[in-house]
């Protein structure tokens, strides 16, 4: 496994949308690349409820990438499929990470959490309003053999509204505070068999080759 590397880039601040639902599995382009990954949205206490919420979740992709010899800004919604998965394919050759999503939380209205890359350090904050911006400086995430892999990402929420991420390449049978059982496969796996004719296939399974079980 290759360590990851972190890069620095200098973004226009653009006012974002809103989410375009998801995207078709497009077949690849020459020298573009396809982002996958998968968020876990867990309120721990908050409003004294305990939920899980990965459906349907708005979710925003930043990147910078090379065009013409001049630095450009990526930035695009998406929405998570009904296990929690979202991708988006054929974007150019560049660093990527998750911006931002939106939780459509029971009993209120929807909470957006935030990233805004300014530093090293994982920093996601609920933020004031539905409106993000392009904008950040800190981005790890290239590709790797057509894939840019943005992993599992698991959110919980405290009652505090503490947010703790962590990304995993699988979860294996972790128990949320609701008491349900979260399990993921190596993401690859599931985008192998969810699209099954897909041409992103055989890099992800050359990917999946060069890990060790």
């Amino acid at each position: 496994m290759k360590t990851k590397i972190l890069f620095f880039a200098v973004l226009t601040t653009i006012i974002m949308g809103c989410a375009g639902g998801i995207p078709s599995m497009e077949e690849p382009l020459e020298g573009k690349n396809l982002i996958i990954g998968s968020i876990v949205f867990e309120n721990k206490g908050y409003q004294n409820r305990n939920d899980i919420y990965f459906e349907n979740l708005d979710v925003a992709i930043i990147g910078t990438y090379e065009e013409n010899g001049k630095e450009k800004v990526f930035g695009k919604w998406t929405t998570t499929d009904k296990n929690g998965y979202f991708f988006i394919p054929n974007v150019p050759n560049g660093q990527y990470a998750l911006k931002a999503f939106r939780v459509n939380m029971a009993g209120q209205a929807y909470i957006t959490i935030n990233n805004e890359f300014r530093s090293k350090v994982d920093n996601y904050k609920v933020w004031p309003t539905e409106n993000i911006a392009f904008s950040g400086t800190y981005f790890d995430t290239t590709p790797n053999n057509k894939i840019i892999n943005l992993k599992h990402n698991y959110f919980t929420f405290f009652i505090n509204q503490e947010i703790r991420h962590g990304a995993y390449d699988k979860i294996d049978q972790f128990k949320a505070a609701n008491g349900d059982m979260v399990s993921r496969p190596m993401i690859f796996k599931y985008f192998i068999e969810t699209y099954p004719q897909s041409g992103w296939n055989q890099s992800m399974k050359e990917i999946l080759e060069t890990y060790e079980y």
